[in-house]
């Protein structure tokens, strides 16, 4: 087969799987679906297309067109870890062309790379996982310092307070001691110098 027939069987699959509703159980174009698959074989059914914005194989197509995104988040080890994962709809018009597609050797394209580059992809998504968990931790911990340093700071001003209150005590003490005794101290002085001229007197 040529590959301007190849290519143009793939953008007629494509077209087919791309209009299936994912609520729909029938579709007239069903059949013409699996000949296509059936025409590609096992040749080209691995074969990497684009389809939007995206490349994959058929199989990858199918199984998008059949899902939705969706994530979870767990906690491990009180580390909050987040995986991406696509929910399965299982539209019976897609699952058969799936099924074909496998017969027929059909893989998703992450399952085509050697083994090299699917250490690389893993390792990219535990990577990302990693920078997620640190993100989560680094909230936490700033989190805290915020509180503690509230704490600190209510203490701290309170403390102040507390002495400021109690110096401002003592001055005023202090005054009033002070105006009491000094009269005392002036009458004694008057006292004190009156007797000592009356002790010159001859």
């Amino acid at each position: 087969m040529k590959k301007e027939e190849v290519e143009k069987l793939q953008e007629e699959l494509i077209s087919i799987i791309s209009c299936i509703p994912a609520s729909s159980e029938d579709s007239h174009d069903k059949d013409r679906a699996l000949e296509i698959i059936q025409d590609l074989g096992r040749d080209h059914i691995n074969d990497i297309i684009s389809y939007g914005s995206k490349k994959g194989t058929i199989l990858d197509l199918i199984i998008e067109s059949d899902s939705q995104p969706g994530h979870t988040v767990t906690l491990v080890d009180n580390i909050l870890t987040q995986s991406n994962h696509r929910i399965r709809l299982n539209n019976k018009i897609l699952v058969e062309l799936e099924k074909s597609v496998k017969s027929f050797g059909g893989k998703k394209s992450e399952d085509l790379k050697g083994p090299l580059d699917r250490i690389i992809s893993k390792a990219k998504r535990g990577a990302n996982i990693g920078i997620f968990a640190i993100s989560v931790v680094f909230i936490v911990i700033g989190m805290i310092v915020g509180m503690m340093l509230a704490i600190i700071g209510a203490i701290v001003g309170a403390a102040i307070g507390t002495i400021i209150g109690i110096v401002s005590e003592i001055k005023t003490g202090i005054n009033s001691l002070a105006s009491k005794v000094k009269p005392d101290l002036q009458n004694t002085t008057v006292e004190q110098i009156n007797a000592g001229l009356e002790s010159f007197d001859i």
